[in-house]
C-alpha cells in the first residue's frame, strides 16, 4: 500500500505484534523465465489491474468485486493483509446488511500508519467469475487516521492511503492473507477467496505478466498439478489452526529467509519474512550491505539482490533501476527482525497460495 501493505489488528488500545518466524522450501532465479510453462489460469480468475500511483511508477494490483451484485468496485490486492475492507462512498446504494459491530484496521508502521475505521456488514461477494454461494462479512470503511498528518490548507495528506488510492480509483481494499484473522475484530471478516468454496477456494496464483505488463490476473481454483511447476515453501500452521470456515489457515508471515547482496550476507542473514502484493518495493531485515551497492537508501544499480534458505529456495535478481518501484529495495535494522518482499519479487516471479496444503510457491514469469 504505497510501501505499506503490511496489516496490523486494532484492538482497544492499538496493534497487535505483526510477526514471528519458521518454514521450509526450494532453487529459483528470473534468468530462468524462458523455462517456464505458460501461466495455468487456474478454474476461475479475475483481472489484475496494474495501476500506477505516481509519476516515479509505484505500481499496486487492483482487482474489481461486486457486492450483492452492485456496480464494480476496484481494490487493491493485497497478500500482507487480511479481509475485505471498502470505503463507504463505493457502496452507496448497494443493497447490503450492515451491523452494529464497529471494525478497525491498521496498516504499516509508525509515522506512515493508518487506521480505517467503520462497521462490519454483509454481502454476497464475486470476484471475476466466481461467487461466494453465502454473504460473507466485510468492513465499510467510514473514517480513515493517518499518523503524522493532518490535513489542513498546506497539506492535503496525498501520502496517506486513502486519498492515494481514490485519486486513482481504487476504493479501498481486499487481504487474502492466508492467516486466521482470531486478532482482528470482528474476526469473520477474512480472505473472501476462501470462501468461494471448493474447489475454488483451494488456492490462488498471483500473476503480474512482468515489469511491462498493464493488466495480470489472480486466477483460483489451483490445484497441486497446477502447484506442481511451482519451487515451494511449507508455512507453518497458524494458531488457531482453521478459518471460521473450517479451512487451514496458514502463517504466510513465516517464511524464512537468508538474503545477502553481491554475495555478502547481511547481518544478522536471515529473518521470517513475507510476500506481499500490498508493498511496492522489497523492505529486508539487517545490516552489512556491502559499499558501494547502496544509493540513496536503496540498493544501486548493477547490485546482486538474493534471498534463499537452506530447502534450496533461491530469489535472485540484479537491479536496474533502483528508483523504479520493482527495483527498489531498502533496509532497515532495530526492533523485531521481518523482512517484506513485494514489487521486485511479484513483477519476476508468478507466486502461489496453496490453501489447502499450506504451502507458497514461486516460479519465473
Amino acid at each position: 500500500m504505497n510501501g505499506r501493505g503490511w496489516q496490523c489488528a486494532v484492538i482497544a488500545s492499538g496493534c497487535i505484534a505483526c510477526s514471528e518466524a519458521g518454514a521450509t522450501s526450494t532453487h529459483l532465479d528470473a534468468s530462468d523465465a524462458s523455462s517456464s510453462p505458460p501461466f495455468d489460469a487456474g478454474a476461475a480468475s479475475v483481472p489484475l489491474d496494474i495501476v500506477e500511483l505516481d509519476d516515479a511508477g509505484t505500481k499496486e494490483l487492483g482487482a474489481s468485486i461486486s457486492i450483492n451484485g452492485g456496480p464494480p468496485i476496484r481494490l487493491m490486492v493485497d497478500t500482507g493483509s487480511i479481509g475485505i475492507r471498502v470505503f463507504a462512498s463505493a457502496v452507496q446504494g448497494t443493497n447490503v446488511t450492515r451491523t452494529a459491530n464497529t471494525a478497525a484496521t491498521q496498516f504499516g508502521g509508525g509515522s506512515s500508519a493508518e487506521t480505517w475505521t467503520g462497521v462490519e456488514a454483509y454481502g454476497v461477494v464475486q470476484i471475476g467469475t466466481a461467487k461466494t454461494p453465502q454473504p460473507i462479512a466485510f468492513q465499510i470503511v467510514t473514517s480513515f487516521a493517518c499518523v503524522g498528518c493532518t490535513p489542513s490548507a498546506s497539506n492535503d495528506c496525498s501520502e496517506c492511503i486513502a486519498p492515494n488510492f481514490t485519486d486513482h480509483g481504487l476504493y479501498g481494499n481486499v487481504g487474502i492473507s492466508l492467516r486466521n484473522p482470531n486478532d482482528f475484530a470482528p474476526d469473520d471478516i477474512y480472505s473472501p477467496i476462501a470462501q468461494l468454496g471448493h474447489p475454488l477456494s483451494d488456492g490462488f496464483v498471483v500473476h503480474t505478466g512482468g515489469p511491462a505488463s498493464t493488466q495480470g490476473e489472480l486466477a483460483f481454483g489451483t490445484t497441486g498439478n497446477d502447484l506442481a511447476v511451482f519451487t515451494q515453501v511449507a508455512l507453518p500452521a497458524a494458531q488457531p489452526a482453521s478459518l471460521p470456515n473450517g479451512l487451514p489457515a496458514w502463517q504466510d508471515t513465516q517464511v524464512d529467509l537468508c538474503f545477502s547482496v553481491n554475495g555478502t550476507p547481511l547481518n544478522p542473514p536471515c529473518s521470517p519474512s513475507i510476500f506481499d502484493t500490498g508493498l511496492d518495493r522489497a523492505i529486508v531485515y539487517g545490516q552489512g550491505v556491502p559499499a558501494g551497492a547502496i544509493e540513496n537508501g536503496a540498493l544501486a544499480a548493477g547490485a546482486l539482490f538474493e534471498a534463499r534458505n537452506d530447502a534450496g529456495l533461491d530469489i535472485q535478481f540484479t537491479v536496474e533501476d533502483p528508483q523504479a518501484s520493482i527495483d527498489n529495495v531498502q533496509f532497515y535494522s532495530g526492533g523485531m527482525p521481518f523482512s517484506m518482499l513485494g514489487a521486485p519479487v511479484f513483477y519476476r516471479f508468478d507466486v502461489a497460495y496453496d490453501i489447502a496444503g499450506g504451502h507458497i510457491g514461486v516460479r519465473p514469469l
